[in-house]
């Protein structure tokens, strides 16, 4: 352990002026960790997630809790898994803000520094003329969060803390890497959490890189030894095109009896390739008939937001006329299968595909003509209209549509794509993906 902190992995835990950094309930926190180390682990993971979740005011703490929580970690104590799981959840929040385009972090850095010195007020003014301004879903995205955290009087250091939590990781990847066991011994399941947080840190790639190659052999008769589908997907997130050693060990698992570790290499080529993408990645990722499935095997969970919601989102980073089509025809399994917490998120990026970015005011007074539309915008409108009416509601679907003057309302929209008046039938109840986030899927990785 690190000489400052001794052999206590919790030292100096009590020395943080808790209540100032989580305005309420800070004073719960050094207990709360303290029991993480013990057989309540699990409860007293979920209630630092209810104070600290972005973009309450108690996440001015997260920054501090990650350091408490790695050095948990770093001491190698049973259940790492959940204790990386929450460090997912705090050190990068709103994940679909970082897809389908990475992160332009230089860019982060500054905008963080510009506002630590204005108020509360100027930043709220500033950001609602950048969201009426905002080029693309994924600034919408971006914006939409800090002005949310700009409601609270700390709402400054609350949006400082999310790059305060990522480059808290940053600072400890040694801890993450060391979660990547050899091929002999795949450890106790924390590589998979590793993996998920270790996927956004590009700058960080020469290090990351070779640990997740060196992660598990993919010639192993037993799945316990294999390569993750987690760690594939981060490799598809860092790994540079000329790479050949990483395309090479992409493009031997395409025909792995392994389906989901098929899907995940398919998925990593295509995402460290783009339009340059092997033709039999891209025919893999079209083969696999159950998208949110395979998502959900190789993609995090971040807050309500699910795999198959993320996984929709970073494909649409790659310009490929198959695969754009691919996705819109999928769309309809994901407002099946998953929960209506992240609909909202993927239907506009879904509009957004098909219509382009979304019109100003002037540009939707005369609406669409569903008559006239292609057959990938028939789909995703189909798609919508025939979601579950309760899931209508709670995914807020109203605003994107209403955005592109499409009909905002579920009945409205069925009658525009010809679908019958009558109540459409309760679809398949969302099933619980193998693994993810804290609320989600609460301590559901792999092991």
């Amino acid at each position: 352990m690190d000489g400052n902190r001794g052999s206590d992995p919790l030292h100096g835990v009590d020395d943080v002026d808790w209540a100032a950094l989580a305005p309420g309930r800070g004073g719960e926190i050094p207990g709360l960790l303290r029991r993480v180390r013990g057989t309540d682990r699990e409860s007293a993971l979920v209630a630092l997630y209810d104070i600290l979740a972005w973009p309450r005011p108690g996440y001015a703490a997260a920054p501090r809790v990650v350091d408490f929580l790695l050095n948990l970690v770093e001491q190698g104590a049973p259940g790492r898994p959940p204790v990386l799981n929450l460090v997912q959840e705090l050190a990068v929040p709103a994940m679909a803000d970082h897809l389908p385009d990475r992160r332009d972090l230089a860019l982060w850095r500054d905008e963080i520094a510009w506002l630590s010195g204005v108020d509360v007020q100027e930043a709220r003014d500033r950001y609602t003329e950048w969201l009426a301004e905002a080029p693309d879903e994924q600034e919408r995205r971006r914006l939409t969060g800090r002005l949310r955290a700009l409601e609270h009087p700390n709402g400054i250091a609350v949006v400082a803390a999310e790059l305060a939590a990522y480059e808290a990781v940053r600072n400890r990847l040694d801890v993450l890497l060391d979660t990547l066991p050899g091929r002999a011994d795949r450890g106790e399941g924390a590589a998979e959490w590793a993996s998920y947080l270790l996927a956004w840190y590009p700058e960080e790639a020469e290090r990351i890189v070779p640990a997740l190659l060196n992660a598990g052999d993919p010639r192993n008769a037993a799945p316990a030894l294999r390569p993750l589908p987690a760690e594939l997907w981060a490799l598809g997130m860092l790994a540079d095109p000329a790479d050949a050693t990483v395309t090479v060990h992409l493009g031997r698992l395409l025909d792995h009896s392994d389906d989901d570790l098929v899907f995940a290499a398919a998925l990593a080529l295509v995402l460290m390739h783009g339009p340059a993408a092997p033709e039999q990645a891209v025919a893999r990722l079209l083969d696999a008939e159950y998208w949110d499935d395979r998502f959900g095997a190789c993609l995090p969970q971040s807050g309500a937001v699910e795999p198959a919601h993320l996984g929709m989102l970073a494909v649409g980073a790659v310009d490929d006329a198959e695969l754009r089509t691919a996705k819109t025809e999928q769309l309809a399994r994901i407002l099946a299968y998953t929960g209506s917490a992240g609909w909202g998120i993927v239907v506009a990026d879904a509009l957004e595909t098909v219509f382009g970015p979304r019109p100003g005011a002037a540009e939707t007074a005369g609406g669409i003509d569903f008559a006239g539309c292609d057959r990938e915008q028939r789909a995703v409108l189909t798609a919508v209209a025939e979601a579950d009416e309760t899931g209508w509601a709670e995914g807020g679907l109203a605003e994107p549509l209403a955005a592109w003057g499409l009909p905002a309302e579920r009945a409205a929209l069925r009658s525009f794509v010809g679908l019958s008046e009558e109540a459409a039938p309760p679809g398949p109840e969302p099933q619980a993906p193998a693994g993810g986030g804290l609320l989600g899927r609460l301590f559901g990785g792999r092991p």
